[in-house]
């Protein structure tokens, strides 16, 4: 993994997401949750004040292949991406193409990507997201929970 220094520590993901979501709604960013999610990320947005809206991971990896994301338009009204790699219940994890063309997109749209990796010893994708993310430049976080 690449070296970072930008980090903090969180005794569970629940309150990264919690501060994830005091961030979001300090900066009044509009944020886009890819579902369906398993878990309750939507509310514990909600809660914080944070305008969210969904696309499904359908229509979400349906544009991978193009990149053409401005064609759904709850991502292309959107400041920040939110997404849970693997997705929970689902299971799907992007490729390493899909998550570059993402990761892309995000950054010639200036536009936050939320990575949510607290399923990531479940990922078998088996490349490094960090590496993506900061090699890219995109504007990120990421986070993930070792206890699950």
């Amino acid at each position: 993994m690449m070296p970072h220094t930008h980090y903090k520590i969180c005794p569970s993901a629940s309150n990264s997401i919690d501060l994830i979501a005091a961030f979001l709604h300090g900066k009044n960013i509009r944020t886009v949750l890819v579902e369906p999610t398993f878990d309750n990320l939507a509310l514990l947005l909600q809660r914080r004040g944070v305008t969210v809206d969904s696309v499904s991971e359908d229509n979400l990896t349906h544009h991978l292949v193009d990149g053409n994301f401005d064609s759904i338009p709850a991502i292309k009204t959107a400041e920040a991406v939110f997404i849970v790699s693997p997705n929970n219940p689902t299971g799907y994890t992007l490729s390493l193409q899909e998550f570059k063309t993402l990761v892309a997109y995000c950054k010639r749209t200036e536009k936050l990507l939320v990575v949510d990796n607290s399923f990531r010893f479940f990922n078998r994708q088996g490349y490094d997201d960090y590496q993506v993310l900061l090699e890219s430049g995109v504007n990120f976080i990421a986070f993930e929970d070792t206890g699950k």
